[in-house]
C-alpha cells in the first residue's frame, strides 16, 4: 500500500480498471454518503453514456463513458447527488474545469466538459481516460535506473512547468499522481489536478487551504519561509518523488509534529542517489525556495545537460523500455507511515496537527476480484457459548486474548473480514471506530494514543487475512485516553448509541461545531465535550429538542494547537448524576463514576464518538 489521501490511485474495483487509469484518486471501498450510482446506458446531455463505475471519492463518482458519437473513452467525475444545490462545491467544481479545461500539455491530463445533465439534474466533469500505472505502483517493484528517472524528471518538469504559467500550481505532486502509461516514463502523466491552487485568483480549485501528502510537503506548505506556496513548491515535491524514484521508497519526511517541520530546515540524506543526478535534485530540495531552481523549465533544462550512458547489457534494448529492466527487489519493505492531511486548513495549523492524523501503508498484495464493496458501520461482534468439555474429559481452557485464525488464500469474504475487524481488541487507549471492507480491501478507522497500538492492528490483520488494510490512525494526547477506554467499554450496546454526524473535524478558532444527532429516541442523551487537557464538559443543554437534532457547539481553542477534541454522546435509560456537570472536570474521574453508575444500576449505556481539530 502507498500513502494517500482518503482515496487512493492503486487499487483496482471490481473488475473495473485501476482508478488511476482515469487520471484521478480512487477509494479502497466505501460507499459514500449521498453518492447515488449512475448506470450504465445511462447518457449525460446527450454527448456521454456511461459505461461502468470506476471510484467513489469525497465530492462524487467517476464513470468510465465514451462519447456518443465519436465512441472515445471518457473519465467522468460526477459530483455527489447530495452536493448537487451546494453552490459552493458546484462553484469549486467549475473552477476546476475551467481552470483546467485551457491547459493542454501532454503530460497533463485533460479536461473536456462541465455540464449539468437537466434529466439527472447531476453535474459532471467529463475527462481525459488515461490507462497506466502510477509511479507509485512501479516503485514497489523496483527502483527505475538513472536514465529512467533523468527523462521522467525532464517529462513532468515541463509538464507542470506549462500549469506555472498559467498560475496553477498542483501542491500535490506525489509518485501517487504521476501515471505511467505503456510502461514508458516518457509518456508519464500528471493527475489530480482537482486540489490545485490558482496563483492568480488565489483560491484552490477544488478545496480551500492546505492540500497535498504531507510526506511530500515543501516548507513553506508547512508554514516555513513565508508560507508564500509557489510553483517553487511543486519543485521540492518532485524533487522528494525523484529521490523515491531512485531509491525504490519514499523519502521519510513524517513523524511527529517537530519532526515534520525539523525535517524541511535541512537538505534530507540523498544517500543511494546517483551522483550524477544528486547535485541538481539537491537544488530542488533546498529549504529556502529562493535557492531552488526559479522554475520548472530550469529544472528541465538542468537534467537534459545531463549524459547518462546505460550499462553495456541494456545497450542492445530500446531506451524506450530501459524504464524497468531493474530486476525487482528481494524481500518486501517495512510498511512506511506516512502522514496525511485532508484539505481544507491553513499552512500554520498543519504544523500543529501533523502527528495527529496519519495513514498505515505498505506493499499493495493483489486479491481475487470480488464483488461491490461496502461502507460498515461496526457493530459488537455476536457473543460466543463457553467453552465446554464433554464429561470425564480435561476441563477445557479457554486462550488468553484469542485473535481469529487467518483464513486460507481464496476463502476470505467480507464477513470473515469484518468478523475479524469487528473482534479485534488491541490495547488500551486504543479503538477502531469504522471499516468498509470487500474480500479484497478494507479501510479502518482507529483512534488511539501509542502510534505502535496501531503497528500491531496492521501486522495482525496482515497475518490473519492475507492483504493488508488502510488504517486511517488518528493520534489523541493520553490525557484522552479515559474517553477512549469508556466508548470502547461501552460498544458492546453500540445499538444503543444515538446516530451522530458531525459537518466538519476541521474548525477555525472561534468556529462553532456542527452537525446532527439522531436515534435513542427514548432514551437520555448527555452531550460531553472532551479537551486536549482530559477535561470534560457538558453541553447537552445547547442541543435542541427536536428530531432529528441538528446542533451547533461554542468550542474553545485548545491548550496544545492541533491536538484531536472529542465529541461524546452518551444514552442511558434515566439520566445519570455523575454527568450532571456544573463546570468542567476531569474527564477520567466523571467518566469512571459514570460507569460505576450504570453498573449499579445494570444498566448498559450507548455511547457513540467522534473528533475534530480546531485551528488558528
Amino acid at each position: 500500500m502507498t500513502a494517500k489521501n482518503d482515496i487512493g490511485p492503486t487499487q483496482s474495483i471490481g473488475s473495473a480498471p485501476s482508478a488511476a487509469s482515469y487520471g484521478v484518486n480512487a477509494p479502497r471501498g466505501a460507499d459514500l454518503p449521498g453518492s447515488e450510482s449512475l448506470r450504465p446506458g445511462m447518457q449525460l446531455n446527450g454527448v456521454y453514456e456511461i459505461d461502468a463505475l470506476l471510484a467513489r471519492g469525497g465530492m462524487g463518482e467517476v464513470y468510465k463513458g465514451h462519447s456518443i458519437q465519436t465512441g472515445d473513452l471518457v473519465a467522468i467525475k460526477v459530483i455527489r447527488a447530495d452536493l448537487a444545490e451546494n453552490e459552493v462545491a458546484i462553484a469549486l467544481f467549475r473552477n476546476e474545469a475551467s481552470k483546467l479545461h485551457r491547459l493542454h500539455n501532454e503530460a497533463i491530463i485533460r479536461y473536456f466538459v462541465f455540464s449539468v445533465d437537466p434529466a439527472l439534474q447531476r453535474t459532471y466533469l467529463a475527462m481525459e481516460f488515461v490507462e497506466g500505472e502510477p509511479l507509485s505502483q512501479m516503485l514497489r517493484r523496483a527502483p527505475l535506473p538513472p536514465e529512467a528517472v533523468r527523462r521522467l524528471a525532464c517529462r513532468v518538469a515541463l509538464g507542470l512547468h506549462a500549469a506555472h504559467k498559467r498560475d496553477i500550481i498542483h501542491r500535490d505532486v506525489s509518485s501517487d499522481n504521476i501515471v505511467i502509461q505503456n510502461n514508458d516514463v516518457e509518456e508519464a502523466k500528471i493527475i489530480d489536478f482537482g486540489i490545485a491552487r490558482s496563483t492568480q485568483a488565489g483560491t484552490t480549485l477544488i478545496d480551500i487551504g492546505f492540500a497535498g501528502k504531507l510526506n511530500y510537503v515543501s516548507p513553506e506548505q508547512l508554514g516555513l519561509y513565508g508560507g508564500d506556496v509557489g510553483a517553487r513548491s511543486d519543485i521540492y515535491s518532485l524533487g522528494l518523488v525523484l529521490v523515491e524514484a531512485l531509491r525504490g521508497a519514499p523519502v521519510d519526511m513524517g513523524g511527529t509534529q517537530v519532526e515534520v517541520i525539523d525535517k524541511r530546515k535541512s537538505v534530507p540524506s540523498l544517500d543511494g542517489v546517483d551522483p550524477r543526478l544528486a547535485p541538481v535534485i539537491e537544488k530542488m530540495l533546498q529549504p529556502d525556495p529562493a535557492a531552488r531552481q526559479q522554475s520548472m523549465q530550469e529544472v528541465a533544462e538542468d537534467f537534459a545537460r545531463i549524459v547518462i550512458e546505460p550499462p553495456a547489457r541494456d545497450r542492445a534494448a530500446p531506451a524506450r523500455g530501459g524504464a524497468f529492466r531493474s530486476p525487482a527487489r528481494a524481500g518486501a519493505r517495512k510498511p512506511p507511515i506516512t502522514l496525511v492531511l485532508a484539505a481544507g486548513l491553513a499552512p500554520v495549523a498543519i504544523a500543529l496537527i501533523a502527528a495527529a492524523y496519519f495513514w498505515l501503508a505498505g506493499p499493495v498484495q493483489k486479491r481475487p476480484e470480488t464483488s461491490p464493496q461496502a461502507d460498515v458501520v461496526l457493530q459488537p461482534p455476536p457473543e460466543q457459548p463457553p467453552l465446554t468439555a464433554p464429561p470425564g474429559s480435561p476441563p477445557v481452557t479457554e486462550p488468553e486474548a484469542p485473535n481469529p485464525p487467518a483464513t486460507p488464500p481464496g476463502v476470505v469474504t467480507r464477513e470473515s473480514v469484518l468478523r475479524y475487524v469487528e473482534g479485534y481488541a488491541g490495547a488500551t487507549c486504543f479503538s477502531i471506530l469504522s471499516a468498509a471492507a470487500t474480500a479484497s480491501s478494507t479501510r479502518i478507522e482507529a483512534i488511539g494514543a501509542e502510534r505502535s497500538a496501531f503497528d500491531e492492528l496492521n501486522a495482525a490483520f496482515s497475518r490473519a487475512m492475507g492483504f493488508e488494510a488502510d488504517i486511517k490512525a488518528i493520534l489523541v494526547p493520553t490525557a484522552e485516553c479515559a474517553a477512549l477506554d469508556f466508548y470502547k467499554a461501552a460498544k458492546p450496546a453500540a445499538a444503543l448509541a444515538p446516530q451522530v454526524q458531525i459537518d466538519t473535524p476541521f474548525l477555525r478558532a472561534g468556529q462553532a461545531l456542527t452537525g446532527s444527532i439522531a436515534g435513542a429516541r427514548d432514551r437520555k442523551v448527555e452531550a460531553l465535550l472532551i479537551s486536549d487537557d482530559g477535561m470534560i464538559q457538558n453541553v447537552t443543554n445547547a442541543l435542541p429538542t427536536s428530531r432529528p437534532r441538528p446542533f451547533s457547539l461554542a468550542v474553545t481553542r485548545p491548550r496544545a494547537g492541533g491536538q484531536p477534541q472529542i465529541l461524546m454522546f452518551v444514552s442511558s435509560a434515566s439520566p445519570l448524576a455523575a454527568l450532571k456537570l456544573g463546570k468542567p472536570g476531569k474527564a477520567a474521574q466523571i467518566l469512571a463514576a459514570a460507569e460505576a453508575e450504570a453498573a449499579g444500576r445494570q444498566e448498559q449505556l450507548g455511547v457513540a464518538m467522534n473528533y475534530f481539530y480546531v485551528t488558528e
